[in-house]
């Protein structure tokens, strides 16, 4: 039977600050296994009930593509990164003129590219909407699955021109500024933030392997 997606659920606790202690929970003699159906998630952005409904009965990449519901987005093509497929999707919420917008990533080897990658895509991402302190700006995520051969995450998509695609015809203040963006997110990154172990994080805030068959935290240690 195939695993459900997680789906993106509001939060009933204010936001993470800071200032909570790191919290551990290491059991050394329990194998790592990516998460498929379990994740704690910040509240993403209101979105129609339709669209909840539907990120909740979708269980991997082929069924959403194969939905009448979700047209490719007007004026995208799909892109074929270095790992995954990100489609530009138009979901049919019912409603006449407010169609929503989302991007399906999944990806292109799902058998041969490290089971991992998935897992710690969203569980970064959503460490970083755990804590706004550190004002890393991420997409929300509307669902994902991290069961092997199935993986997909379903994010939030926004509107723009992609960095690559205009840098050489931007002002340079404007690239300085760029530049000084992504100083201020790496210089946040490694003074505001500290773990006790090397790895990835997955969804539910636990550490996770960033390659298959490499364990190096032997056991689950508890971002917060």
């Amino acid at each position: 039977m195939a695993s459900s997606a997680v789906v993106v659920q509001p939060s009933l606790e204010p936001p993470i600050g800071g200032s909570r202690r790191l919290k551990s929970m290491l059991n050394y003699d329990a194998p790592l296994k990516p998460p498929t159906s379990t994740g704690d998630a910040d509240s993403p952005p209101n979105i129609p009930e339709s669209a909840r409904k539907f990120f909740a009965s979708i269980s991997s990449p082929t069924e959403n593509l194969s939905s009448k519901l979700v047209p490719p987005l007007d004026g995208t093509e799909v892109i074929e990164g270095g790992f995954n497929f990100a489609h530009f999707l138009n979901l049919d919420t019912g409603e006449s003129g407010c169609p929503f917008p989302f991007v399906l990533r999944f990806p292109i080897d799902p058998i041969n590219i490290t089971r991992w990658q998935t897992c710690t895509a969203v569980g970064c991402m959503l460490y970083c909407q755990r804590h706004p302190d550190l004002n890393i700006p991420t997409p929300a995520i509307y669902a994902y699955s991290c069961a092997c051969g199935s993986e997909f995450i379903a994010m939030e998509y926004i509107d723009g021109d992609t960095l690559s695609s205009v840098w050489l015809d931007i002002p340079k203040d404007e690239q300085k500024d760029v530049l000084r963006q992504i100083a201020e997110i790496m210089h946040t990154m490694r003074s505001k933030t500290s773990f006790k172990a090397i790895g990835g994080i997955s969804p539910d805030g636990s550490s996770c392997p960033l390659v298959d068959g490499v364990d190096a935290t032997c056991g689950r240690v508890c971002f917060p």
